[in-house]
């Protein structure tokens, strides 16, 4: 399976965060203007290249970028959930 999308997202991921290191003011929004990209386009990348480090097989198992966002934005809203009803008890 060909999954253009995943190292898109990898690519993006690597130019952010080496122009961070070399300007630590750099932002998304210089990113995505310095590769002529939607800002919401270079979020979505570098959200999914962070899910990559800890959920590898899960995001993999997407065939579309679409459907993976959809997938971490649900664990994402599960976790807040959780998190929330923890510190309700503390």
């Amino acid at each position: 399976m060909n999954q253009k999308w995943i190292q898109r997202a990898i690519e993006t991921y690597r130019y952010h965060a080496q122009k961070l290191k070399e300007n630590k003011h750099w932002r998304l929004s210089d990113t995505a203007k310095a590769l002529r990209r939607s800002l919401g386009s270079i979020s979505e990348d570098v959200l999914i290249a962070e899910w990559l480090k800890e959920h590898d097989a899960e995001i993999k198992r997407f065939k579309y970028c679409k459907d993976a966002l959809s997938y971490i934005r649900e664990r994402q809203q599960q976790l807040e959930c959780d998190t929330s009803h923890l510190d309700n008890n503390a």
